[in-house]
């Protein structure tokens, strides 16, 4: 096969020089590439150049093309780090990749007023998407990059296969524009209607419920007015069908990932610590808002995500924290001296008995934003930066937590030797227990910590070594504190003592096998006593009394695991 003697170079300006970027064997191709790297928003200018091969074998560079990026006023497409890998068509319509669309569509959301499902829902939003710009040819060329390095495969070859998709999702979209089937929300209420979609489209209910709430929601150019009307339809979850609820929950995570949305919704905060807590409250149901334009929509919202109906929206609003955490903006900007104290207001506004709020990414995020107060960089500043962020728990149980969390984020993959290494050292400590607490309340919290290491992704050696320690800070614990010789006075009748000792042993307060051992031993000894239910009534005159004192008595043994 004769070799090529004419190839075609794509250059990029890069200091006020023409660097190499791709080289193709046809013209077409290059410029392809050539805008699409334009699209990108990267480059400043693009220059393809044809190389010929002489005879004599020296070559030829003649420039064909030059194209600088355009100065008008684009919509700049935001990076990704990663992109979800979607295997059939009905993951393009899922959460992991419209959250990748609202990152990468933030601010194209942001002026033109709608959502991605709007954009996958409705065949004119596409339009006007494809149409505007090169910011779909920009997207395109970012998920592209991102899965191709995941996948091994080649960037345009990804591309290609991203657009044939595209093809089709655009091809749905404009087959279910017209339908006549589908019902007006203008002439019927949501729960009717949503019964109505799935009488008529009962193979796919979800996309065409979709359809028929987007054909409302593109009327307006407006966020919150369309969370507004979405709350109306749905003014409560008691009375909207569950798979409707779900549907409802698509749309509402889409528009509470727009910064304009959530930051009408929790309304002028202090300083960027407060605003982080605020958006984590309403993630979980607990927002107080304050007056202003969007309280009404927040009260509402906040109700229903208090109901734990709307698990996309909630982890819409945590994401939105991660990322603001793991950014540049000062917690506190107008009072540089008060950072470490905002640091400390968000961390432990995040760090719950489950573990962080949000989970690993949300723990990685906190120690990146750590790095801000380390003064050295590379791995050792990341080792500084995850000791200092664990440092600011409170005791070692939160410690505990807050790293197991943090074990759970792809910051492990590198620093997970770091983390176990410090997981050893918190639990090894004697920092578990609180003596201002009552006794039971320190037991509680110490059994839910066991549990939280059992229940933990720890490598099982961890797991089992930290888990003992607990279990052998529960045992001294009771040793010292003199716990079973409080509740088993031998001047108390045995019947109480026994009770006593019992609700001890019942699930929840005690779980871990040699704390619990220590106090069944006890309750063992006085079952094996001779005539044992004839002394645990003696004080009671009625045989009834005895009967049900006897009948509550099996009950506790066997929630205690006796029987």
């Amino acid at each position: 096969m004769a070799k090529k003697t004419t190839t075609f170079e794509v250059q990029t300006l890069q200091d006020e020089r023409w660097v190499f970027e791709s080289r193709f064997d046809d013209e077409a191709s290059a410029r392809t590439h050539g805008v699409n790297l334009l699209a990108e928003g990267d480059h400043l200018a693009i220059r393809i150049a044809k190389d010929w091969a002489r005879a004599d074998g020296k070559h030829v560079e003649t420039e064909i093309h030059v194209e600088y990026a355009k100065k008008k006023e684009n919509i700049i497409v935001e990076k990704i780090d990663d992109a979800p890998i979607c295997g059939a068509l009905e993951d393009y319509y899922g959460f992991d990749a419209r959250l990748t669309m609202s990152q990468l569509l933030r601010n194209y959301v942001a002026k033109i007023g709608t959502t991605p499902t709007e954009i996958l829902h409705s065949y004119s939003e596409f339009r006007r998407l494809e149409a505007y710009d090169n910011v779909l040819v920009a997207v395109v060329a970012k998920v592209a990059s991102v899965q191709a390095a995941k996948l091994d495969v080649d960037a345009m070859a990804r591309r290609d296969a991203l657009y044939d998709v595209i093809g089709q999702l655009a091809t749905r979209a404009r087959d279910a524009e017209s339908d006549p089937d589908l019902p007006s929300l203008r002439e019927i209420a949501f729960p009717e209607a949503f019964a109505t979609v799935a009488r008529l489209k009962p193979e796919a209910v979800g996309f065409y419920t979709n359809v028929m709430l987007c054909r409302e929601l593109v009327q307006t150019r407006n966020l919150l007015a369309k969370l507004q009307l979405l709350l109306g339809w749905m003014p409560s979850h008691e009375q909207v069908p569950g798979d409707a609820v779900r549907i409802m929950d698509g749309l509402i995570s889409d528009l509470v990932s727009s910064p304009t949305v959530f930051n009408e919704l929790i309304g002028e905060q202090r300083n960027l610590a407060h605003a982080l807590c605020a958006l984590v409250d309403l993630a979980s149901g607990c927002f107080a808002p304050t007056g202003r334009l969007g309280s009404e929509l927040s009260i509402q919202l906040n109700r229903i995500t208090a109901a734990a109906v709307l698990p996309d929206t909630r982890k819409t609003l945590l994401f939105n924290v991660a990322r603001l955490l793991r950014g540049t903006t000062a917690l506190d900007r107008l009072r540089p001296e008060d950072e470490p104290e905002a640091y400390e207001q968000i961390f432990r506004r995040l760090l719950t008995n489950d573990g962080v709020i949000g989970g690993g990414i949300m723990a990685e995020a906190l120690v990146r934003r750590f790095l801000r107060f380390v003064e050295v960089g590379g791995v050792k500043g990341m080792r500084q930066a995850i000791t200092g962020a664990a440092d600011v728990a409170p005791d070692g149980r939160a410690k505990l937590r807050f790293l197991i969390s943090l074990f759970q984020s792809p910051l492990a993959q590198e620093h997970g030797t770091d983390i176990l290494y410090l997981l050893d050292e918190v639990s090894s400590a004697n920092n578990f227990i609180d003596p201002r607490l009552p006794l039971k309340t320190n037991l509680e919290q110490m059994t839910a910590v066991h549990d939280f290491v059992r229940k933990s992704p720890l490598p099982e050696t961890s797991r089992d070594v930290i888990a003992g320690r607990i279990d052998d800070l529960l045992v001294n614990y009771i040793s010292g504190s003199k716990i079973v010789e409080r509740l088993d006075k031998p001047d108390d009748l045995l019947r109480h003592r026994a009770i006593r000792l019992l609700q001890l042993c019942a699930p929840g307060v005690l779980r871990s096998p040699k704390a619990l051992n220590v106090v069944r031993s006890r309750v063992v000894e006085h079952l094996r006593q001779a005539n044992f239910d004839d002394k645990y009534v003696e004080d009671l005159a009625d045989a009834g009394q005895r009967e049900r004192a006897l009948r509550d008595l099996k009950g506790m043994l066997e929630r205690a695991g006796l029987r």
